[in-house]
């Protein structure tokens, strides 16, 4: 019997196992949300992430993709112990179509039962949802890159979902205004040990104090290295590190920042999406 899973999070890019077929196409009645805590792959149990769930909702669409698991029964159900651990928070649902059937499909929904799924967050202002991607990181990388790929991955199947865009929108501004302030940050205090090297040289004796500014000026504004060349200038240049480190501190933290400046992707509905549905 073939076993078909549709995917609206990381499964429309990542999906990690075999399929002998692979549909784009939605569902009816459910709608793509942030609601949902992640703290093993994209947050922490201090700072969880938000990945995406389905809520009912009448007359909602959620594109995505539908994965026929490939392999014998024994490997199907090898896929679908991956699929259970991987998706642990989430339940099992067949959604329902007013429509013809097409495609059965199996769908990974998180519960918002506190005792089965503790990190169900729910709904948030989207400001607030928008902030907590943007500072969220966990092993499998930035919460960031989990919305922006999802938003890419929808651009991709030519769907657009207002939520994930609203969300990759805000998240993309805090991220642009985030690496705009660590390049001023370290800028500024990049100048601020360069004048305060030069000064240190200039209170030395003999001819080669007046003209010796610290080499690893920049190396110790930007890296905080400690190392220094025996000069003046380098006594000045430990000072700014401490000032340095203190002004970093107010800012989110370089994985954040590393997501920068990603493209904010406009993305229209394909009139061609095959419906998936169950009885």
């Amino acid at each position: 019997m073939a076993i078909w899973v549709f995917g609206y999070g990381s499964l429309v890019w990542r999906p990690g196992f075999a399929s002998s077929a692979r549909v784009p196409g939605h569902i009816r009645g459910y709608r793509r949300v942030f609601y949902q805590g992640n703290t093993d792959h994209r947050g922490t149990p201090e700072k969880p992430g938000r990945t995406v769930t389905l809520v009912e909702e009448k007359d909602a669409v959620t594109y995505g993709v539908a994965y026929r698991l490939a392999g014998d029964e024994h490997e199907q159900n090898g896929t679908l112990q991956y699929l259970l651990h991987r998706e642990k928070e989430y339940d099992q649902q067949d959604p329902s179509d007013s429509h013809p059937p097409v495609i059965r499909v199996l769908v990974f929904i998180a519960s918002d039962n506190p005792v089965s799924n503790p990190y169900y967050l729910g709904p948030a202002p989207l400001e607030a949802m928008a902030w907590q991607i943007a500072t969220a990181s966990g092993p499998s990388g930035p919460n960031s890159e989990y919305l922006l790929n999802l938003q890419r991955a929808l651009s991709d199947l030519g769907a657009c979902d207002p939520h994930v865009d609203a969300l990759a929108a805000l998240v993309s501004t805090m991220l642009l205004h985030v690496t705009t302030a660590v390049a001023n940050a370290a800028s500024t205090t990049t100048a601020i040990a360069a004048a305060a090297c030069t000064a240190a040289s200039t209170t030395g004796n003999g001819a080669n104090s007046s003209s010796t500014t610290c080499p690893k000026v920049h190396e110790h504004a930007h890296s905080w290295q400690r190392e220094c060349t025996g000069t003046a200038g380098c006594e000045a240049c430990t000072c700014t590190k401490a000032q340095g480190q203190a002004a970093l501190g107010l800012i989110v933290d370089a994985a954040v920042a590393r997501m920068a400046g990603c493209e904010v992707l406009a993305a229209h509905i394909s009139q061609n999406s095959q419906p998936l549905s169950s009885p």
